[in-house]
């Protein structure tokens, strides 16, 4: 039991990844895409706001099922401190080494990446 319960939390914490490095790339390639359009800057405002929600959404509605839907330091951080289903502070890093990798190697592929 104990080996599975640890490859489940390997399991999450590469979903945080992935979903992490998704978000970027998506958002990164938004703004690239809406910036070369000649539009309003409040038009522009809203696109980008929009499509912010939308990758947010899809990224929450399909990696909710086994990561949790976290992809949020700060939500990570709450949970230290919350009474019922408590982080320890090493799960806590683990979290946050693994979204803030993700979105590096996210922010770095849609930086590279001509869509």
């Amino acid at each position: 039991m104990f080996r599975r319960d640890r490859m489940q939390f390997w399991l999450i914490l590469w979903g945080e990844f992935l979903g992490q490095g998704l978000f970027a790339f998506m958002n990164i390639n938004i703004i690239n895409a809406i910036s070369n359009v000649n539009s309003s800057p409040g038009a522009k405002i809203i696109y980008t706001s929009i499509f912010y929600s939308l990758s947010m959404f899809i990224n929450i509605s399909y990696g909710r099922e086994f990561t949790g839907g976290v992809y949020n330091p700060a939500v990570v951080f709450f949970r230290l401190f919350r009474r019922t289903d408590r982080y320890t502070l090493s799960i806590c890093l683990l979290y946050w080494c693994s979204e803030f990798s993700g979105g590096v190697i996210g922010c770095l592929a849609g930086t590279s990446a001509d869509i």
